[in-house]
């Protein structure tokens, strides 16, 4: 039998690991619609977006936004790169 210490723990591990489900469903999204008529701005507010709603969840989760940031703007260009730092995204 569980502590409740231990069923809180194995609750918030659940938790968390369905919140990077949920997270890598929403960037599998983002990624699928670069190149179909999202312009850059609109991907990066889209991450910039996810970045705010798991700020607290972790440096993890915040490092596969900034990735995920660094790749659109590599995608899209200097313009791209110039309007947006993937690394001062998260303050």
């Amino acid at each position: 039998m569980l502590s409740d210490n231990e069923r809180h723990s194995l609750m918030d591990a659940i938790d968390s690991l369905n919140d990077l489900k949920r997270l890598g469903q929403l960037l599998e999204i983002c990624f699928d619609q670069i190149g179909t008529g999202l312009t850059c701005e609109e991907e990066i507010d889209r991450l910039e977006l996810l970045l705010g709603l798991y700020a607290d969840r972790g440096q993890e989760i915040q490092d596969e936004i900034r990735e995920a940031l660094e790749k659109i703007c590599r995608v899209a260009g200097d313009d791209c790169v110039q309007n947006h730092s993937p690394v001062s995204l998260v303050g």
